[in-house]
């Protein structure tokens, strides 16, 4: 296999990577403000933990296809 073949496998990764990033910060910033309504407009830092409980899961799922 030529080296510049082998090199075309990151590439589904750098995709999913600016897709997940994109999208995932769109989705932390919406559950953020959510919960900051709930506080009386009172944003705390620990809000964004929250949105951490998708990827957990997810991310071994797709480590193990």
């Amino acid at each position: 296999m030529n080296v510049g073949v082998s090199t075309l496998y990151n590439i589904p990764g750098l995709i999913g990577a600016a897709v997940g990033s994109y999208c995932g910060g769109g989705l932390t910033d919406f559950i953020v403000q959510k919960l900051s309504r709930r506080n009386n407009g009172v944003f705390e830092p620990e809000y964004r933990l929250v949105v951490l409980v998708i990827p957990f899961f997810l991310v071994p799922v797709g480590l193990l296809m």
